[in-house]
Parts: structure tokens; sequence; C-alpha cells
């Protein structure tokens, strides 16, 4: 186990650690960046809250290059092409009265 320092908010093992909490980190979990090793002498307050944690120091040299496009076709579904045949129920009511009227008229074409 190693001592750390918090350098800003962080979780590990189910606890929140606050900005300055020294507290013991585990030899096989890789140092987080919001930690940094904590020297008997260093005292937890003299830490800088405002120093960002989140940044991978940049490296000096060619800037990176932007990725290619690329067009990527989606396949096309036929709409309801795999639904099953509607189940047709009859009804006493409708046979015996030969069937339902609709509540609307068809067109009908205009005579001239």
């Amino acid at each position: 186990m190693v001592k750390v320092l918090a350098k800003t908010r962080g979780y590990i093992a189910g606890i929140l650690r606050e900005h300055g909490d020294v507290f013991e980190w585990p030899d096989d979990v890789k140092l987080g960046r919001w930690v940094k090793e904590y020297t008997s002498g260093e005292d937890p307050a003299d830490t800088d809250p405002s120093e960002p944690v989140n940044e991978k120091p940049k490296k000096p040299g060619k800037a990176a290059k932007p990725g290619k496009a690329t067009t990527v076709a989606a396949p096309v579904a036929e709409p309801f092409g795999d639904a099953p045949e509607p189940i047709r129920v009859t009804n006493e009511i409708n046979a015996a009265t030969g069937g339902t009227e609709p509540d609307w008229i068809a067109p009908q074409p205009v005579a001239d």
C-alpha cells in the first residue's frame, strides 16, 4: 500500500475522497491522476485544488491529424415486412345483421 494525497475529489474502493485527504492506495491499482504520492513532510493543505487533474501532459511534436470521415450505409428495413397476417374474428351480431356499417361514406364518382 502506498500513501497518497488527493489533489481533488475522487472515488476509490467505495469511498468518496475529498481534496487534501491522505489515505492508502492499493499496490495493484494504477495511481489515478487525481492523487499523488504523499511524503511525510508534505502539508495536505498546501496542494492547489485548482490544478487541472484530468488533462494528460502534452508532448511536444506534431499536432494530431483529423480522422478520415467514412460513410456507412445502414440496412434498409421494410416497415412491417415481418408482421404476421391479421387474425379475423367473426362477430355473431355482425353476421346476423349483415356486417357493420362504416361511419363514413365512400366518395362517389360525379355524373356528367
